[in-house]
């Protein structure tokens, strides 16, 4: 769809982040044709005009504001950057698992390392009382 579709100004307004050509900003316009009926799009104010060949021409619906562009472009790299951010806290998550789950085997370990221990130091004990009472007989 080309600006040389044929359209009617049934109205010349302007719009806040409305493209700027090479003379000045643009303007909005609804297109009277059969083909685009009631569709606005943005035009050079000397569109019509013949001698300034200035033919820029953008559909409202096909137009994204540089703003909104920049906005975009910002809103990917945030995105991005969470992304990596997310990817580097799960990296982060699994390391300290492992690392509890390190030290819970080593905890369990000691445990069962000092329930041993506890059990031959009552059986030394036992056999120290038995020798102890042989010795005194």
């Amino acid at each position: 769809m080309s600006a040389r579709d044929g359209s009617s100004s049934s109205a010349n307004t302007y719009h806040d982040s409305r493209p700027i050509c090479h003379h000045c900003p643009c303007i909005l316009q609804v297109s009277g044709t059969d083909k685009n009926p009631g569709r606005k799009f943005y035009c050079c104010r000397y569109w019509k005009d013949s001698n300034a060949k200035c033919k820029f021409f953008v559909w409202v619906d096909e137009y994204k504001p540089k703003v909104w562009k920049e906005s975009e472009d910002e809103l990917k790299n945030k995105l991005i950057e969470m992304d990596e951010s997310c990817r580097v806290a799960r990296m982060e998550a699994e390391r300290r698992k492992k690392a509890k789950n390190l030290l819970l085997e080593e905890l369990i370990s000691t445990k069962e390392d000092h329930a041993r221990m506890e059990t031959e130091l009552r059986n030394l004990r036992n056999m120290f009382a038995v020798l102890d009472s042989r010795i005194k007989m």
